[in-house]
């Protein structure tokens, strides 16, 4: 396995420019996923790693190696496709074994390394079928068993479970996590879809506008969003977002006509002004609900009751903005309803107005 290193990586497309300037280090064996909106510039990253796009600027380092100038073939890579990329007319078996033909790998070398994938994808007694036989998840386990097999330093995969339905994204996504666990190979994996994202990575790196926005654990991206970007893009449903004003003396901030009270990691740090603006992000589980008013609780109205099953999507309006909050799904609720929503306050999050950048608590400063 190997590090993968971009320094700086530039890739144009006439006047759009696609990535702008990445820089990103992913460990030896760490599964990294690049995660963001249509457009952002992921994929097209992701293609220059695997030397696919010609760079307008800036290097590939993998295992120590600058292979900006070289081919593909020559990099040390396996990429998986988001269209599976099986040929309609070989078997399984044939479909496995074209990379290391194309080496002239020897026969039982050959035979042993497809066997041996096969067994980890649990396809063994797929070998014989062609892909007009298999189902969407058994042809993607077919494209990574060929990727695989070919013993890469990296593993690139591009949107792999887009294709499947939402059963089969869920068993894969598992497998997935299984094969890497086994194989420990270095891994980058794109995907615009959050959840794949949050259960597969060891650390995100978001992207927006052909740039990382943050990178961190899964923990961090969800709980400590650099941006308002970030958690409102992170999260099913997404973080709320909810206007407020600072208090004298820094202790609490205004919403909603109500006083919620600031942690002390919150004193002192940039951007928390007495009498200025601030953005108060809060998780839909963040809330503690309340059919009383209490202090440090938001009054508001139930506008929409949501059921799904292991928990009761609530709709609500405070103070003329919208929010969601999840509750149990035993609680009784109704549309029109009046209610109080407590915000925990480690689990408050605080955004600049203008710039939707995160203010950053002293104490997590002083930790960069």
């Amino acid at each position: 396995m190997a590090t993968v290193h971009l320094d700086r990586v530039t890739k144009r497309f006439g006047r759009v420019t696609a990535v702008d300037g990445v820089t990103l280090e992913v460990r030896d064996g760490e599964f990294m996923v690049l995660l963001g909106p249509s457009g952002c510039g992921k994929t097209t990253a992701l293609r220059c790693i695997a030397g696919l796009e010609r760079m307008d600027g800036g290097r590939i380092v993998i295992g120590g190696e600058d292979v900006t100038d070289r081919p593909p073939g020559r990099r040390g890579i396996a990429m998986v496709f988001q269209s599976y990329a099986v040929f309609p007319h070989m078997t399984v078996r044939d479909n496995i074994t074209f990379g290391l033909r194309i080496r002239k790998t020897p026969a039982s070398e050959t035979q042993r390394r497809t066997q041996q994938a096969a067994e980890l994808l649990q396809i063994g007694e797929l070998l014989d079928r062609y892909p007009a036989q298999l189902s969407g998840g058994q042809r993607q386990r077919v494209a990574v068993a060929r990727a695989i097999v070919m013993q890469p330093q990296v593993l690139l995969m591009d949107e792999p479970l887009s294709n499947l339905d939402a059963l089969l994204r869920l068993q894969m996504r598992a497998e997935l996590k299984r094969l890497h666990r086994e194989t420990g190979a270095t891994t980058v994996y794109v995907t615009h879809d959050q959840v794949e994202a949050l259960s597969l990575g060891d650390r995100i790196a978001v992207m927006r506008n052909g740039v990382i926005v943050q990178r961190d654990t899964p923990s961090v991206i969800y709980n400590r969003p650099a941006s308002t970007f970030v958690g409102g893009f992170i999260g099913s449903p997404p973080m709320n977002f909810l206007r407020g004003t600072v208090e004298e003396g820094g202790r609490s901030v205004r919403v909603a006509g109500a006083a919620l009270g600031l942690e002390e990691r919150w004193a002192g740090a940039e951007g928390i002004t007495a009498g200025g603006e601030v953005v108060v992000g809060v998780r839909p589980e963040a809330f503690e609900v309340m059919a009383e008013p209490c202090p440090g609780a938001l009054p508001a109205v139930v506008v929409v009751v949501e059921p799904l099953g292991g928990t009761t999507l609530l709709t609500v309006n405070v103070g003329g903005e919208t929010a969601k909050v999840s509750v149990a799904p035993d609680t009784d609720h109704d549309s029109g309803q009046r209610v109080w929503l407590r915000p925990l306050p480690d689990r408050m999050r605080l955004m600049e107005p203008v710039s939707g950048r995160a203010v950053i608590p002293t104490e997590e400063g002083a930790s960069r």
